[in-house]
């Protein structure tokens, strides 16, 4: 059975790449265009390939890459793949749990949740260094602009802090 080596992770990674930054931007990929450019970098058939797609979902930075591909089938989702879809959405079958569509939807929601939070804590870093220079010049400062900078940056913080306690 094939599997997802370090040689042929280091050899298709620009693929992976592209096509996790395109899903991650837009929300979808051409899966048959990705499907192609995989086996033909690895010199694989389809059957092959499904067991590399299960091995990359192991991967946390490709894995809603894989999730979509995996989802991808036509007419549906192909029966190697059923076992992890409803490991990655938290449910005990992908065929008979009556909460699949709900969890699926929640599991995709979590998709840009990490971008979002590097977004907030730059936004917090850049706030921090707002509030060094405040108080850097804090003479000339009307006390009002301080304080609401420091509010600025303590919702920021709170806000960060609560999504990361969410992904935990």
């Amino acid at each position: 059975m094939a599997s997802l080596t370090q040689r042929r992770f280091e050899k298709a990674k620009h693929i992976l790449d592209k096509y996790h930054k395109q899903l991650h931007e837009t929300g979808q990929y051409s899966t048959s265009a990705f499907e192609k450019e995989l086996r033909d970098c690895w010199g694989i058939g389809y059957q092959e390939l499904k067991a590399v797609i299960i091995d990359l979902s192991k991967k946390e930075t490709y894995r809603y890459l894989a999730a979509r591909y995996m989802e991808s089938g036509c007419p549906g989702v192909v029966m190697e793949f059923k076992r992890t879809l409803a490991e990655m959405y938290g449910v005990k079958s992908y065929d008979h749990s009556p909460d699949r569509e709900e969890k699926r939807k929640a599991f995709w929601q979590t998709m840009n949740a990490p971008d979002a939070i590097d977004r907030e804590v730059e936004t917090a870093e850049e706030l921090l260094a707002s509030l060094e220079r405040i108080r850097q010049d804090a003479r000339g400062q009307e006390l009002a602009d301080v304080k609401k900078k420091i509010a600025e940056c303590n919702a920021t913080l709170r806000r960060l802090w609560k999504r990361q306690d969410s992904l935990e």
